[in-house]
């Protein structure tokens, strides 16, 4: 009992801490401040935060991202987004499954696709994952704000956030 308590209310503080995040962008409270920066710490630490998560349930995760590429980006909310992402790939991820990180460059435009194994997302789903509170049919985990944190985030940013998916072999999402 004690450990569901505990779990439940890890959950309950990370919903909290996400709507916190959420108004607080959305009223422009707190400001994003890109500069100019290399990418490969901020996916370091991303894959870093998320590694005990995948190990837990042996999912690989590849990056093979080239380490000289630099974007205009905060660090703190593009990192905050970076993240939301991985964590929904690892726990939509089947165990022994693989999610890689790929980077690509287009003139001004750099882009972070992060590609899963994962049970992927129905088509009638896909143009609401992004809204506040929307859970996929079948969806069992999650508090539906997390893409939503990232779609305000990547637009804060001056960015996107894009989703492609296919049921039964997965979802790449892709932040520009």
């Amino acid at each position: 009992m004690a450990e569901e308590i505990a779990r439940q209310a890890e959950k309950l503080d990370f919903l909290i801490q996400s709507l916190t995040k959420m108004s607080r962008l959305e009223s422009n409270i707190l400001e994003v401040r890109p500069k100019e920066q290399n990418l490969g710490k901020l996916l370091e630490e991303c894959i870093a935060d998320v590694a005990p998560k995948a190990e837990k349930k042996q999912i690989q995760v590849i990056n093979n991202c080239v380490d000289n590429i630099t974007a205009f980006y905060d660090f703190k909310w593009t990192k905050e987004a970076l993240y939301n992402v991985l964590d929904n790939a690892v726990k939509y991820s089947s165990p022994g499954g693989a999610i890689t990180l790929d980077l690509l460059q287009d003139g001004e435009n750099v882009y972070v696709l992060i590609q899963d194994e994962g049970r992927g997302i129905a088509p009638d789903d896909l143009e609401n994952v992004k809204l506040k509170f929307f859970k996929g049919k079948g969806a069992v985990r999650g508090s539906g704000i997390g893409l939503a944190v990232v779609d305000e985030i990547m637009t804060a940013l001056d960015g996107s956030a894009d989703i492609s998916s296919e049921l039964g072999k997965g979802t790449t999402v892709t932040l520009r």
